[in-house]
Order: C-alpha cells, then structure tokens, then sequence
C-alpha cells in the first residue's frame, strides 16, 4: 500500500491541518498513466501534488470512527 500526502489546504483546517490524501482526478487517461508501471515522467503528474481541491464536498464532524454519530451540524466545503 501507497499512502502520498500533500501539505495541508486552508478550507480544511478546520478538520485537518497538516497534511491532506493525493486524491487522483476521475480522468481515463490520468488514472492509466499513474498505474502504468512504465511511465516515469513524474512531471505528467505535476498539477496532482499541488494542494487543490477539485471537487467540493459534505464534512461532518463525528464523535469517533467507530459509532460515527453527528456532534455538529455537516457543512459544505467548495472545490477551489
């Protein structure tokens, strides 16, 4: 298993500040190139380690992973 982490994103600091998952973008031939094991121009992934959120999104803060009841009330969170 591969876990990449970028740095943090100001919009979710308030969930997470450190750190945020690489998240691949829902594009053919994106997703072909990264599990391509011949392919090694990183540069071809350039614009995926930069902090971005594409896609916007429902947070919900729980009381703990295990029961995942609400504590507050969920928000939305625009892409950028």
């Amino acid at each position: 298993m591969i876990i990449i982490t970028l740095s943090g994103h100001k919009k979710l600091k308030i969930i997470h500040e450190k750190s945020m998952l690489l998240m691949l973008l829902e594009q053919e031939d994106i997703i072909l190139n990264w599990l391509n094991p011949m392919m090694n121009d990183t540069n071809h992934f350039a614009e995926l380690f930069t902090t971005k959120l594409y896609d916007s999104f429902t947070a919900q803060a729980i009381d703990k992973p295990s029961l995942l009841n609400p504590i507050a009330e969920s928000f939305k969170i625009q892409s950028d």
